[in-house]
């Protein structure tokens, strides 16, 4: 699972698996669905991490490059316009 709903209507980004994380965005930075956000690597295996939802990063939760489990969050993002209702209805 790449997201979960956090209690505020933000969307947690987390690894897919264990590996090394490279970040793609900035905090502040908006981002459209689809787009990678984040990077894991591990041996052999590169898998890029999607924002699911047009949204402003609103958090970076780990440093570049850190190693990470799967299931560990990422980064936080808040949902643009229809996407915030979307997201606070999927967490309830």
């Amino acid at each position: 699972m790449s997201e979960t709903n956090g209690d505020d209507g933000a969307v947690v980004v987390c690894a897919p698996f264990a590996g090394v994380a490279r970040l793609q965005v900035a905090e502040g930075d908006d981002v459209t669905t689809g787009l990678p956000v984040a990077v894991v690597e591990a041996v052999k295996l590169e898998a890029p991490v999607q924002a699911p939802c047009p949204a402003t990063v609103a958090k970076i939760l780990v440093e570049d490059f850190s190693d990470v489990s799967g299931g560990d969050p990422l980064l936080l993002l808040a949902p643009h316009g229809s996407a915030a209702a979307d997201a606070r209805e999927a967490g309830r």
